[in-house]
């Protein structure tokens, strides 16, 4: 069996760290047919609050859709769609396209698209550019990128590589029934609990996370920590800001600061200490100056030596 480091790096893995869920896709689908604002999704979907918001933050957060207030009322906020958002479309329909071929009834496809160019019923083929002609699978070669190969070789492995490893070497961690230290006589770790419990390794949000005073990240139990750490280490390399509009990377170097020895990293073993190392390495390469102004250069050199060691 292949180690997790040699798994193939593609970008079908990176596209499913994204929008690997159902709701994910749903939303997508009637933000398709037209819907923009939030309650228009929750009465059509019938999914929770919570969840809903949760998915549209990542959308937005992976610039797929664009959080704008609605001109016609300041109250309201609008979801459309960012280029790189529409360029989703094809997709969507590839899966419609599917569903409509192998999980249809008897009575056919449950809706019909029409062309507005031509008129006709749309029947989408994925085509050759050059020749024109369909594509299928046997008739396609592949070849490694040289570039990207030798960036993995020499270690340069860039943002996405980064968080897709990330996922991989932290995915046989679950999701622990307790997510905190401490019991529920201590109120704050019971919300802090509860907040944890509705979320999900994709999902963890910079509401969940809370301001720097109020947050469940001291709290996290090991069990909690091995299951959360790949979205930590997302938001810090995408350079996200908390509620306090504030740099969360020095949050996660807060967080792993005193190294893997202590007990809440107990749980990590090689693989993950490498993937906290890099994460540290990947920080400083990116954002040293965002590093150096917040005043973290030297908890930050203090950190990746612990985690080299």
């Amino acid at each position: 069996m292949k180690k997790q480091e040699d798994i193939r790096a593609c970008s079908v893995g990176r596209t499913l760290q994204i929008l690997g869920d159902k709701w994910l896709f749903l939303i997508l689908r009637e933000a398709f047919f037209g819907l923009r604002h939030y309650d228009e999704f929750a009465a059509n979907l019938n999914i929770a609050t919570n969840i809903l918001s949760a998915r549209l933050k990542i959308l937005v957060e992976n610039g797929i859709l664009k959080k704008e207030r609605d001109p016609a009322d300041g109250r309201r906020f609008t979801y459309g769609f960012t280029r790189k958002g529409l360029d989703l479309y094809p997709i969507t329909l590839a899966l419609m396209q599917w569903g409509d071929r192998w999980l249809a009834g008897p009575e056919g496809p449950p809706l019909f698209l029409t062309h507005r160019t031509c008129g006709n019923r749309l029947e989408p083929v994925m085509c050759c550019r050059a020749c024109g002609k369909p594509v299928t699978a046997p008739e396609i070669t592949y070849q490694e990128n040289p570039a990207a190969q030798k960036a993995k070789g020499e270690g340069m492995t860039g943002k996405e590589d980064l968080i897709h490893r990330a996922y991989g070497a932290f995915s046989g961690f679950k999701k622990p029934a307790r997510c905190v230290i401490h019991g529920d006589d201590c109120p704050e770790c019971r919300d802090h609990q509860q907040t944890l419990a509705r979320a999900s390794r994709e999902t963890l949000s910079m509401e969940d996370l809370g301001p720097i005073t109020f947050s469940p990240l001291p709290h996290m139990s090991p069990e909690a920590l091995a299951y959360f750490l790949p979205r930590l280490a997302e938001l810090a390399v995408k350079n996200q800001a908390d509620v306090d509009r504030e740099p969360f990377l020095t949050r996660f170097i807060a967080l792993v600061h005193d190294g893997p020895e202590i007990d809440r990293f107990r749980l990590f073993g090689p693989e993950q200490r490498r993937v906290v190392a890099d994460t540290l390495k990947f920080l400083r390469e990116h954002y040293a100056g965002v590093i150096q102004r917040e005043g973290w250069t030297t908890e930050w050199e203090e950190a990746l030596g612990r985690w080299r060691a």
